[in-house]
């Protein structure tokens, strides 16, 4: 890593692969993507450039990536839909990092109170609150779309089962009353 694609527009750096990645990758192949190496994560790389950033919706299992799209200007930032691979951000004035450990972004910084109270509460410190005064998780199923000085946040994924419907008899009958 870093991997890239053919045109050299494309760059991506990531934790994990996804789970369906021999499939996906035979069919990016069969479409003329070119990889590089062997590494699964490769994938999405190419996934994104055929089809975009609603491609990040059929990728399975457990990973964590940042792939700069130098065409669009832009850095997208995405985590597998249960956060089993970690991936942190903070903000500090014109300032923007990420990372996959805590400490990579804490720069000495004090211990978040709220971290403390739900430790002492909970027994754990619940995303995406962090050990580290403004470092945060992304949420698991989420991408960070940077471009400049602006973040927007995207859900790529929900569990839907876990979505009421709307409907009082049917989420009744699901959640309990």
């Amino acid at each position: 890593q870093p991997l890239r694609n053919e045109r050299g527009t494309l760059w991506l750096v990531a934790d994990g692969e996804p789970a369906n990645a021999t499939e996906l990758r035979l069919e990016l192949v069969g479409a003329g993507h070119e990889f590089q190496s062997a590494c699964g994560s490769e994938v999405i790389l190419h996934l994104y450039e055929q089809h975009g950033i609603g491609a990040l919706e059929r990728l399975q299992g457990s990973f964590a990536f940042a792939l700069w799209d130098r065409e669009q200007h832009e850095l997208l930032l995405g985590r597998d839909r249960f956060g089993a691979k970690p991936l942190y951000v903070r903000e500090r004035g014109n300032e923007f990092a990420f990372a996959s450990e805590v400490r990579a972004l804490s720069d000495g910084d004090a211990l978040d109170p709220a971290a403390l109270l739900a430790f002492l509460v909970f027994g754990y410190v619940p995303e995406p609150v962090t050990v580290s005064a403004g470092v945060r998780a992304v949420a698991p199923g989420t991408l960070l779309r940077i471009r400049g000085a602006r973040i927007r946040s995207e859900r790529f994924w929900e569990e839907p089962s876990a979505l009421p419907s709307g409907q009082r008899e049917v989420d009744r009958a699901r959640f309990g009353a």
